[in-house]
């Protein structure tokens, strides 16, 4: 499997588009709207960051949005001194692609490419992962991140810090 991180183009929206999680998984992620309205509103402000298309063997599998923006005083204690963060959000494989391990090597791709950043390793990343998602919870854990504590509702703040980034 050749897993990659690419943009979305107008070669492959269409295919894009038609991803989605499983029935019992549409809770988990963002929709599409939330993520190209999110990816826009970087764009307009100037932030760092880009919507990512995953691929395997060239075939459009799953998305993610990575972006650098400031802390929010409701955010966990552990982010406050840093002022800004990186974070990961709608990710998700598409229902047929997944099992396949692809999104753990995704995630280490999205890793990567915010260690590529000029400031990808000084800032931490952080996410949301729903408290029932334990699936996703334990591939946050296998690479680095940890539960903060944190609720936003039903959702858990995930953190890895900058000291621990691959």
């Amino acid at each position: 499997m050749d897993i990659k991180l690419t943009t979305l183009s107008f070669k492959n929206y269409e295919e894009v588009l038609a991803l989605k999680p499983r029935d019992n998984q549409k809770t988990y992620v963002e929709d599409w709207a939330t993520i190209l309205a999110f990816a826009y509103i970087g764009v307009v402000n100037g932030l760092e960051g880009e919507l990512c298309i995953i691929t395997c063997d060239d075939k459009p599998v799953g998305r993610v949005l990575i972006g650098k923006i400031e802390v929010e005083p409701q955010e966990p204690e552990v982010l406050q001194k840093y002022g800004q963060v990186w974070r990961v959000m709608g990710f998700f494989i598409d229902e047929k692609s997944q099992g396949k391990g692809i999104g753990s090597e995704a995630l280490k791709l999205v890793l990567n490419k915010i260690s590529s950043f000029p400031d990808g390793k000084k800032y931490p990343i952080a996410l949301e992962v729903e408290e029932a998602n334990e699936n996703a919870k334990q591939l946050y854990q296998k690479l680095g991140f940890y539960d903060t504590g944190v609720r936003y509702g039903e959702s858990c703040a995930y953190v890895k810090l900058p000291e621990v980034v691959l």
